[in-house]
């Protein structure tokens, strides 16, 4: 296994890195826990769509019991053959971006402000 806490420990101060339980394909779960919410957001920024190793990409988001407990439940009682209630749960995580953190303020230039993804059930053009 790759040492994801080495990757996280390069932000300061680091307090917990450890792997959930939860049975989804080849996908891994790690809560890290920081000091302060400044270092938690910076981690955040660094490396989440960060490539480790090589072709894996690292998804960051911020921890929300909720939806955690519904991954772990989801995972429990859901076979492979049926996604779609993983990759919504995937998709509430990936949408929490803009509610729990903090503004941090490590760039001098002006920044339009974040915006949450589309809907999950939003139709596509093609």
């Amino acid at each position: 296994k790759y040492h994801i806490s080495k990757l996280f420990d390069l932000v300061p101060h680091m307090e917990e890195c450890s792997l959930l339980n939860i049975n989804t394909f080849n996908e891994n779960y790690y809560i890290v826990r920081y000091k302060s919410c400044q270092f938690a957001t910076y981690a955040r920024e660094k490396l989440h769509a960060f490539q480790y190793p090589d072709g894996e990409i690292l998804s960051v988001q911020y921890y929300d019991e909720k939806i955690v407990n519904d991954l772990f439940e989801k995972s429990q009682n859901r076979k492979h053959s049926d996604t779609s209630g993983i990759g919504q749960l995937i998709h509430q995580m990936s949408n929490l971006q803009g509610t729990q953190e903090q503004y941090v303020d490590f760039c001098n230039i002006p920044l339009p402000p974040k915006q949450k993804y589309a809907s999950f059930d939003t139709p596509v053009s093609y």
